[in-house]
């Protein structure tokens, strides 16, 4: 009989997702797995994906950075990088 997966709960932890992988909605942990045999696909041209593009936008409260596809153009995703007073 096989036992489930053990996940670890963090509230209120300073600690990064560098540190412990990512965290869903319930602040539950996900497996992060390093996989070097398969590569990604654009999910707007479905091309592969083996370089991502960014763009940094800078603002008075800090720094954005857009990543898109070098094929399609569409964009992945945007993460914010807080500014230097802001934590």
């Amino acid at each position: 009989m096989e036992t489930a997966p053990t996940f670890v709960v963090i509230f209120n932890s300073t600690r990064t997702t560098e540190q412990y992988g990512q965290l869903d909605k319930r602040g539950v942990m996900i497996e992060l797995k390093a996989k070097d045999n398969v590569s990604p696909v654009c999910p707007s041209c479905s091309e592969t994906i083996r370089e991502i593009w960014f763009h940094e936008i800078r603002g008075f409260l800090g720094r954005r950075y857009v990543y898109f596809c070098p094929h399609c153009k569409k964009v992945l995703g945007v993460t914010h990088r807080k500014g230097l007073f802001m934590g």
